[in-house]
């Protein structure tokens, strides 16, 4: 993982990884089987939600931002970091969604990609040198350790 990135880098990494999972809960509370898991679902797609909106009221006038061929190269590199797909967006991955047959299913899908979104976030706060943006990961990692819970909870109860 590339070392120092700026705080405009965390923003679009960090939005991009809530707007996918928003689009899988959203998703996945349409295909849920039953009221419970929809509501989980619909509660976890207002969290990204939230944290979008918050994600983009993050200042960056501490960051220098480069000519537009600049941005250019900042957002193809971000979309490549992501591009491994934390969450099945169902708009760009609609063939991993037809895996989901059920409601565990898609818990146990979340629960994955929500342990890897704490990873992600965990790493790139390694990796990062600027203060605004290592505050800005460890929240984001402990939104994250949330919704791995919250979907653990879940499971169980569905399971039990």
């Amino acid at each position: 993982m590339a070392e120092n990135f700026n705080m405009f880098e965390v923003k679009q990494i960090a939005l991009h990884l809530e707007e996918d999972g928003f689009a899988f809960y959203m998703a996945m509370a349409d295909a849920a089987k039953s009221a419970k898991a929809k509501a989980i679902f619909l509660k976890l797609a207002s969290d990204e939600k939230e944290h979008i909106k918050w994600i983009d009221g993050l200042a960056i006038d501490d960051i220098q931002v480069g000519s537009d061929a600049d941005m250019d190269i900042i957002n193809d590199y971000i979309r490549n970091v992501i591009k491994s797909g934390i969450f099945p967006n169902p708009e760009k991955a609609p063939e991993a969604m037809k895996e989901i047959k059920n409601d565990s299913d898609g818990i146990r899908i979340g629960m994955n990609a929500e342990s890897k979104s704490v990873k992600f976030f965990d790493q790139l706060h390694k990796n990062v040198l600027n203060e605004n943006s290592k505050e800005v990961l460890l929240r984001l990692k402990d939104q994250e350790i949330q919704h791995y819970k919250l979907l653990k909870e879940f499971l169980e109860q569905l399971e039990n």
